[in-house]
C-alpha cells in the first residue's frame, strides 16, 4: 500500500516544507535531520531542541491496554511505517545498517529506562516556570496580570489533553488557567481550533440558556507561545469523586472506598441532565458543525466532533469532508469515511473485531475477569492479530454494512404534530462524571470541558447519558428518569406531540457513534445489536458467516490482498511472541495457539465472554 497520504508524512510535511532548502528532493531528510526535528508537529519552535531519543519516539509510542508497558517491537513497527512513508515520498531515501542500529539502540535504551509506558501520569511541576520561559513580548500582559496569582508550590492538575492551575487572588476569588498539552493524537493546529470553538460554545450556552458553564475571561488560541483559556473555577466537586458503581468484589485499595452513589442520587443527576438536554435542544442551527465566534456573531463551521478528530484522524484532513454538513446523511458518511481510513492507515490499538475485550460486568468475580483479560491478551498476541490485514478487513466489512445502514439509522421524526422546526442542536460529546460538578446535595453546579462539541442530529443529543463515561453501557433502569425529565421540561408551554418511536433511534445513534469513533470495547456486540435493530431479521443472525460471504466479493478479495501487504513477516511475529510469552505461566501459549487454530477452522468463531468462561470452567 502506498502511504502517499500516510499520517507520518502529514506530520512531517510542514517541517519538510520549512526546511526545503536543506533537504534533497530525491534523498529526503537524512537520519540526523530527522532526529533533530524539534517536534513532528511544531516547526515554529524556537526553544532548545529536545533530546534525539525523546524526539523520535515522541509521537510513535506503542499502544497498550490498561497502561501496560508496550513491547519494543510495537514501537519499531511505528518507525517502520514512518520510514516506508519516506520511501514513497523520496525516491532515493534509504537507511544504512548503521542508521538502523542507532534507531534500535535509542528504542531499546528508552525501554530499559521505563520511559515508553503509555498512560503514566506525567510530571507537571515544571509547567508554571515554563510559562515564564516561553513568554514573549506579546504575552507581557499575561504575565503582569496573572503571574502573581500562581502558586508555584502546587503541581498543576493534568489530564489527557490539558493541564490546569488555580489562580488565587487576594479577595478569595479563584480562576482556572487551562492550557492544552502537546499531544501526539491531535495536531497543534487542530488544538487551536478546538480551543476557539470551546470558548465560543461556552459563551453561547451561557448567554442563551441557564446551563451552568464556566465564565471565560480571556483566551489565546495561536500555536505560537502558550494557548490557554482563563475561566472561572467550577463550584462544588466533580461527580467522579463519588463512585458511580459498586466496587468489584475482591478489589483491594489502600484507602477506605467511598460508598457507591445511592439510586435516588443517580436519578436526581439523570433528571437534571434531562433538563440540560432540553435546553440544548432549544439551541438549534441549520447545519452540523462546530461553533465559532467572530465579531460577536456565532457561526457553524468545520466540524470537530470526536469521530473526525480523535486518534490522529485530523492528520487525514485532505481525505475527509469536515463540514459544515447540510444533513444527517452527509455527516454520518463523513464519520464512516474517517473510520475506514483509520482502519487502513492508523493503529487499531486494542480493537479486534471478532475478539472483543472482556468487560468486568460480564464476570462474577474480579479474578475471573482478570483471567479473561490475560487470555485475551495471549490470544491476540499470537499472529499479531490486532494490526493484521485480516482484522483490518473485518472492520472494513463492518464499514460496508454501516454504510448501508446510514439511511435507516435516523428515519424516525422527533415530533409528529405541533409547531416544531427541525435543526441541529448543540451537544457535549464527553459528558462523563469527570466533567460534571455537583454540590453536597447532588445539584449540578457546572458542566466543563466543551471541547469537541458540535451541533448534531437530535437523535444523538437525546441519547440517555452513559455514566461514569460516555463509552460505558447505559443503565437501562435510569432511562425513564432522563427521558421523563426531558419531556416534561421541553414540552412545557409547547403544543408539540413527540413521536414515541423516536427513542429507538437514539440507541441506534449511540451504537453507530461508538463504532465509527472506535470508542468501545465491544465492537462485535454493538455491531450485532445495531444490525438487529435496523433490519430486524427473522432468522438467527450469524455475523461471522455474513462477513465470510462478503469476503468472497471481488472488491474485498482485492482489498484483503492490499491489506496483507502491510502484514509483518513471520519472523517478526515470532520474535514478538517469544518476547511476550517468555515469562508467562505454563500452558498459556499452548491455549492461545489452540484457540487461534480453532478460529481459523470455525466459520462462526467469536472470542467473547462465552469462550473465556468456558475455558475457566474447563481448566478449573
Amino acid at each position: 500500500m502506498q502511504y502517499t497520504r500516510t499520517v507520518w508524512l502529514n506530520r512531517l510535511e510542514q517541517n519538510i516544507h520549512n526546511n526545503a532548502k536543506k533537504i534533497d528532493i530525491k534523498k529526503g531528510p537524512n537520519l540526523e535531520m530527522i532526529l533533530q526535528f524539534p517536534s513532528l508537529h511544531d516547526s515554529t519552535s524556537e526553544g532548545p531542541v529536545t533530546s534525539r531519543s525523546e524526539t523520535i519516539t515522541k509521537h510513535i509510542k506503542g499502544r497498550a491496554v490498561n497502561g501496560a508497558v508496550p513491547l519494543r517491537p510495537s514501537i519499531k513497527r511505528r518507525l517502520q511505517t514512518f520510514f516506508v512513508a519516506l520511501i514513497f515520498k523520496f525516491s532515493d531515501f534509504n537507511l544504512t545498517k548503521h542508521d538502523c542500529s542507532r534507531i534500535d539502540a535509542i528504542v531499546d535504551s528508552l525501554a530499559a529506562e521505563g520511559r515508553l509506558i503509555r498512560g503514566r501520569k506525567k510530571e507537571c511541576s515544571s509547567m508554571p516556570s515554563s510559562i515564564y520561559r516561553h513568554s514573549s513580548t506579546t504575552q507581557d500582559s499575561f504575565e503582569i496580570h496573572y503571574a502573581r496569582a500562581m502558586d508555584e508550590s502546587k503541581r498543576p492538575e493534568s489530564g489527557a489533553l490539558n493541564w490546569a492551575i488555580v489562580l488565587s487572588f487576594e479577595d478569595g476569588m479563584e480562576w482556572i488557567l487551562r492550557s492544552p498539552r502537546k499531544c501526539h493524537d491531535i495536531s497543534p493546529e487542530t488544538t487551536a481550533r478546538l480551543l476557539e470553538s470551546e470558548v465560543a460554545t461556552m459563551r453561547y450556552v451561557k448567554r442563551n440558556s441557564s446551563i451552568p458553564v464556566p465564565e471565560v475571561f480571556d483566551y489565546r488560541s495561536n500555536t505560537i507561545g502558550i494557548p490557554f483559556i482563563l475561566m472561572s473555577k467550577a463550584p462544588g466537586y466533580t461527580l467522579s469523586h463519588f463512585p458511580w458503581n459498586d466496587r468489584p468484589e475482591g478489589m483491594v485499595s489502600s484507602r477506605k472506598p467511598l460508598p457507591c452513589l445511592k439510586r435516588a442520587n443517580k436519578e436526581k443527576i439523570m433528571k437534571q441532565l434531562g433538563v440540560i438536554s432540553s435546553q440544548l435542544l432549544n439551541l438549534r442551527f441549520d447545519k452540523i458543525g462546530s461553533l465559532f465566534e467572530k465579531d460577536g456573531e456565532y457561526h457553524i463551521k468545520k466540524c470537530l466532533s470526536p469521530a473526525l478528530v480523535w486518534h490522529e484522524r485530523d492528520s487525514l484532513d485532505d481525505d475527509i469532508p469536515r463540514g459544515p454538513f447540510q444533513n444527517t446523511r452527509d455527516y454520518c458518511e463523513s464519520q464512516l469515511l474517517a473510520f475506514l481510513l483509520h482502519i487502513k492507515e492508523l493503529p487499531l490499538e486494542q480493537h479486534a473485531f471478532f475478539a472483543p475485550i472482556p468487560e468486568l460486568r460480564e464476570f462474577e468475580t474480579l479474578l475471573s475477569y482478570r483471567s479473561a483479560v490475560d487470555r485475551w491478551n495471549d490470544f491476540v498476541t499470537i499472529g499479531s492479530k490486532i494490526d493484521s490485514g485480516k482484522n483490518r478487513l473485518d472492520y472494513c466489512i463492518a464499514g460496508h454494512f454501516l454504510r448501508q445502514m446510514i439511511p435507516l439509522i435516523s428515519q424516525q421524526p422527533f415530533a409528529i404534530s405541533g409547531d416544531f422546526e427541525n435543526g441541529y442542536p448543540l451537544y457535549h460529546p464527553d459528558l462523563s462524571t469527570s466533567n460534571i460538578f455537583v454540590d453536597s446535595d447532588f445539584n449540578i453546579t457546572c458542566i466543563i470541558d466543551w471541547a469537541f462539541s458540535s451541533t448534531v442530529p437530535i437523535s444523538t443529543l437525546l441519547v440517555t447519558p452513559s455514566l461514569p463515561h460516555p463509552r460505558d453501557e447505559v443503565d437501562t433502569t435510569l432511562i425513564p428518569a432522563f427521558r421523563g425529565s426531558f419531556t416534561d421540561h421541553f414540552l412545557q408551554g409547547k403544543d408539540i406531540k413527540l413521536n414515541p418511536e423516536f427513542w429507538d433511534s437514539t440507541r441506534r445513534a449511540w451504537l453507530f457513534s461508538r463504532l465509527v469513533t472506535l470508542d468501545s470495547l465491544q465492537d462485535y456486540r454493538y455491531f450485532t445489536e445495531l444490525y438487529m435493530s435496523v433490519y430486524k431479521p427473522k432468522d438467527d443472525l450469524n455475523i461471522p458467516r455474513l462477513f465470510k460471504n462478503i469476503q468472497k466479493k471481488e472488491e474485498f478479495v482485492e482489498l484483503a490482498a492490499t491489506l496483507a501487504e502491510d502484514d509483518r513477516s513471520a519472523d517478526e511475529i515470532r520474535k514478538d511472541e517469544e518476547e511476550y510469552f517468555r515469562y508467562s505461566r505454563s500452558g498459556q501459549e499452548a491455549i492461545a495457539r489452540k484457540l487461534t487454530m480453532v478460529a481459523g477452522l470455525s466459520e462462526g468463531f467469536v472470542a467473547d465472554k462465552r469462550l473465556w468462561r468456558w475455558i475457566e470452567e474447563a481448566i478449573a
